[in-house]
């Protein structure tokens, strides 16, 4: 499978809060992880840099084959190490305190593509020509929908769409969520929320299905996010099959 990642400030913020890596240990897997820090807040950058540098990190040293119960206990291990990396790096200083990340990663194997997601960072698949987001946000916002008190219409402008309800570096038992997904998808989409909180799914999957070069997908992806405002950093990994560039 061939990747092609990007981050971008946006038009809009100080700083970069996103952080993303793509790695492939000994055994050829590929660990795909886009991190965002939490609301632009306190060392967001710290958090999400950290929280995908550890899960890369673990992910190397993972050097023998696992069943399918093993890899997902592998995964929820590896997290919760992570999450409890970036709260320990939180109380060794004021400045760090309160930090947070959300997560999402791609992990293929040689026989499976595993999903993973802690916070509203999403993936989505595209195949036949048609987008489908792969996580479920953990959201005030996706809370509401669940129990169908608004639309995902209403959602997408929502003034409190962006509240977490879900994230790396809470003290609390974080939810994690692991979606095994069939292998036929030919593109696979990591992606902050400065892509999909300003950009429609129907607008991201016009973009994707006009282009092959990852490349071009991916710059065209954050060049759309950031003329509806800017407002947020953007970040964006590509993992396609065969037929992309």
């Amino acid at each position: 499978m061939k990747y092609y990642g990007r981050s971008d400030i946006g038009l809009i913020r100080k700083t970069n809060q996103d952080y993303y890596q793509v790695v492939i240990n000994s055994l050829g897997y590929m660990l795909a992880v886009v991190c965002d820090g939490v609301g632009g807040g306190l060392a967001g950058d710290v958090a999400s840099k950290d929280a995908c540098t550890v899960f890369a990190e673990r992910f190397l040293q993972l050097d023998i084959d696992l069943s399918d119960k093993q890899m997902r206990n592998w995964i929820k291990t590896t997290i919760y190490e992570v999450n409890d990396h970036v709260l320990h790096l939180a109380g060794t200083s004021d400045d760090y305190r309160g930090m947070s990340t959300t997560l999402v990663a791609a992990l293929l194997s040689n026989e499976n593509i595993y999903i993973i997601n802690v916070g509203d960072s999403r993936a989505y698949g595209f195949k036949d020509d048609e987008l489908k987001q792969l996580t479920k946000d953990h959201t005030l916002i996706q809370s509401l929908i669940d129990q169908k008190l608004i639309t995902n219409e209403q959602a997408f402008d929502h003034p409190h769409r962006h509240i977490l309800t879900n994230a790396i570096g809470i003290p609390n038992d974080i939810k994690i969520d692991i979606f095994k997904i069939d292998l036929d998808y030919g593109l696979i989409l990591l992606a902050s929320d400065g892509l999909h909180g300003y950009m429609m799914d129907d607008e991201i999957k016009k973009i994707i299905a006009k282009d092959k070069s990852l490349k071009k997908i991916t710059d065209n992806l954050i060049k759309n996010a950031n003329k509806k405002g800017g407002f947020d950093n953007t970040t964006i990994i590509l993992i396609g099959d065969q037929t992309y560039e």
